[in-house]
């Protein structure tokens, strides 16, 4: 490989060039993937900030800038948080290794893990926010919303419609494999210095009813720590969120209702069909 800057002939694995210190390959410090971009295309971790002191460039895995001190953690919040606390979703699988172990090929689970992938990706699509991955984990923090409120009502609409996604899939996989998705999203409050920290949530939550009796959500856990709890129930009245628990219900099962009325009409015409042939 040859350095842009100094046009020396280096290894392809290196990620500074030896001659000229030039950087020529950024490494992630939440995932360890190679890039060129200050945001890990992995895992989607911020690799580079600017200090909102002395403007210097500066990488977001030191404490300060190296610079003028100032803290990195603020810098991060400054250039990316629109306010100081919002709330995180962190959606959990459980089951991966068991899935994986089920279908006893490790193609096979690259598919269907890349399908799980792209499904949980499209749900996200239309929101403005911060997704990063940890492992088998994902944090979506709602760090563009202007207050924690509006931030916590996306995040629970967020978060049911999430899993009205997967309960199809849900229920395949109960039926075939005899194991669910063990797909459990705690949203919790973050604070905007803490953006990109994995934070593991506390004992005081709140775990939400999402239909346990219903197959095909068995394995689906809903949880709200207390201060996102306390915010839900300000802004959104308990009538209007038992709705919208229903809603998802309704969602998964309409298409089935179509298909019973169906065949109950079918049913009616052909009992007064018989009907009208005996009193002939």
């Amino acid at each position: 490989m040859e350095c842009p800057k100094c046009h020396s002939q280096i290894d392809d694995n290196q990620t500074v060039c030896p001659v000229c210190k030039k950087v020529l390959l950024l490494e992630c410090p939440n995932c360890h993937a190679l890039g060129t971009t200050p945001i890990c295309e992995e895992c989607g971790y911020t690799i580079l900030t600017k200090c909102s002191k002395c403007l210097k460039i500066i990488p977001t895995d030191s404490k300060t800038c190296p610079k003028c001190g100032f803290a990195t953690s603020i810098s991060l919040a400054n250039n990316e948080c629109e306010t100081d606390d919002f709330a995180s979703l962190i959606v959990e699988f459980g089951a991966l290794k068991t899935i994986k172990k089920n279908l006893k090929s490790a193609e096979l689970y690259q598919k269907f893990f890349y399908k799980l992938k792209n499904l949980f990706l499209t749900q996200t699509k239309c929101i403005d926010c911060k997704i990063i991955k940890y492992n088998n984990s994902y944090a979506i923090n709602l760090n563009k919303e202007l207050s924690f409120g509006t931030s916590c009502d996306k995040a629970i609409r967020l978060a049911l419609k999430i899993i009205n996604s997967f309960a199809e899939l849900n229920k395949n996989l109960s039926e075939e494999f005899a194991c669910n998705l063990k797909l459990s999203i705690t949203i919790i409050k973050k604070s905007s210095e803490k953006l990109q920290e994995y934070t593991v949530y506390n004992n005081n939550c709140k775990m939400l009813d999402t239909g346990k009796k219903a197959k095909y959500l068995k394995g689906l856990t809903l949880i709200l720590d207390q201060y996102v709890h306390d915010e839900i129930t300000k802004t959104i009245k308990p009538t209007r969120f038992i709705l919208l628990k229903i809603m998802v219900k309704l969602a998964f099962f309409m298409k089935f209702s179509l298909i019973l009325i169906f065949c109950l009409l079918k049913m009616r015409s052909m009992i007064l069909l018989l009907k009208r042939n005996l009193i002939i």
